[in-house]
């Protein structure tokens, strides 16, 4: 039998699904197929991890709409739009969108954090497909130099 938690969780991301999807339709523009792959991952994210002194940075900006209504349910406004505008009292610290811009941003913020000696992570959500991106790998390499285990880097590996 599956535990209340876990069911509420599910019912959330398929609200989420549902009103993705309306915005989608109402709008006619977003990515729905990169929307509702990262929906379990930013429930989890806002619901069970990110504290107040984390940042969290979607590189996935296409697929920005779930976040939008997480962010709200949170309090915040932000705009919505196709692609997030950095907004930080609203939760949005990156504008993305462009593949491979997440985790270059990320890696600087995480730097700064840390020579600052600054509490607090910096999660990023990044596509599979920025795998392929060099800045991926320039900065993962930078990452690595300056042991910045302040930088929690998630890949949604959908295909």
């Amino acid at each position: 039998m599956e535990n209340e938690a876990l069911k509420k969780l599910k019912e959330k991301a398929k609200d989420l699904r549902k009103r993705v999807l309306i915005l989608t339709k109402e709008k006619e523009k977003g990515h729905l197929g990169g929307s509702f792959s990262i929906i379990e991952i930013l429930i989890w994210l806002y619901e069970k991890v990110l504290t107040e002194d984390d940042k969290f940075i979607s590189s996935k900006g296409h697929a920005c709409y779930p976040l939008y209504f997480l962010l709200q349910e949170k309090g915040f406004q932000p705009k919505i739009s196709v692609h997030p505008d950095i907004d930080e009292k609203n939760g949005i610290f990156a504008t993305t969108g462009s593949l491979g811009h997440g985790l270059p941003l990320s890696v600087g913020m995480a730097l700064a954090r840390k020579l600052l000696k600054k509490k607090g992570k910096i999660y990023v959500l990044m596509s599979d497909g920025e795998l392929e991106e060099g800045t991926t790998w320039e900065s993962a390499l930078i990452a690595l130099r300056f042991n910045l285990d302040n930088l929690i880097v998630i890949v949604d590996y959908n295909g």
